[in-house]
């Protein structure tokens, strides 16, 4: 067991990139930046502010300003992915063995479980609510991979209906305490959705080609990130969908940050990829960094 305090710093320090020009209702200093071990990346925020994150070998938690591995009663771990956490601190995620082979798997009650399908579909779980309810996705060879509901012991599978009525791909990534599912389909392209009581709602963000749901909060909030090309090639933005709007909230000054989560205090879990080009423009350095910021006050 190790701890690793966690390195915050204000939006306003960073110089430069607090002079970007802002969309309506951005406010840069809501914005904390953490580090995390190498290579690893946060998923999940629940409503104390704890935080969940993959890691080779260990899952990481985030919590009260502290860095603790996950680790997982099983022998050759490989990367160990920690998607979902819910405020009782109930853990999903999946695990990956030196082949590369994923296992599905949750931490109930303390208690650590892998979770299969009898059918023979690999599960990998996204979320975990309240309720202790888990969606995630499924595949297995040869056939599209569907969205699932794991709920009581009960495993329910949902593909997404698709533009033409021929079924697509489905993820369900994340679910509020009320059961109503964020997600999107994989086929011809990206499409987000909402997913209540059996029904489909689908959504496209203005003049972005294709677009994911990652996560949704008790007031039906939804974040996710949406695809754009312009002359300088791919984009890619962090959103907030609130009550009918979107609202970019990518970091300022960059060319691809996604919000993956979102808690039911309006606070935003967040990835930015940072490009440093070589003197010949090519092979681009990739630097990462970690993000929260409130939402609470977004108009």
């Amino acid at each position: 067991m190790f701890s690793k305090s966690v390195w915050v710093v204000s939006l306003t320090m960073l110089g430069a990139a607090a002079a970007t020009p802002q969309v309506a209702g951005f406010e840069t200093n809501k914005y904390d930046i953490f580090t995390m071990p190498a290579n690893s990346f946060p998923a999940g925020i629940n409503n104390t502010g704890t935080i969940v994150a993959s890691g080779f070998e260990s899952g990481y938690l985030v919590k009260n300003g502290t860095i603790s591995p996950i680790t997982l009663p099983v022998s050759d771990l490989g990367l160990v992915f920690a998607n979902g956490v819910n405020d009782a601190g109930d853990i999903v995620g999946e695990y990956r063995n030196s082949g590369n082979f994923a296992t599905g798997f949750a931490i109930l009650h303390g208690a650590f479980q892998t979770l299969t399908d009898p059918d023979g579909r690999t599960l990998f779980p996204h979320d975990i609510n309240a309720q202790r309810v888990i969606v995630g996705s499924a595949s297995r060879p040869s056939e599209r991979q569907v969205g699932f509901i794991f709920d009581n012991g009960r495993l329910t599978f949902v593909a997404c209906p698709g533009i033409n009525g021929q079924p697509e791909g489905a993820v369900f990534s994340g679910i509020n305490r009320d059961g109503v599912i964020a997600g999107f389909c994989i086929g011809q392209k990206l499409r987000p959705f909402t997913y209540n009581q059996g029904a489909f709602t689908f959504f496209q963000y203005p003049g972005a080609e294709e677009a994911r749901f990652f996560d949704i909060n008790k007031d039906g909030d939804v974040v996710g990130d949406a695809f754009f090309t312009d002359s300088l090639g791919r984009k890619v933005i962090g959103f907030l969908y609130r009550k009918g709007v979107f609202y970019d909230i990518s970091f300022p000054g960059t060319r691809q940050s996604n919000a993956v989560s979102i808690n039911d205090s309006g606070d935003v879990l967040g990835q930015t990829t940072i490009l440093h080009f070589g003197p010949n423009q090519n092979f681009p350095d990739l630097g990462f960094f970690n993000w929260v910021r409130s939402t609470k006050n977004l108009k």
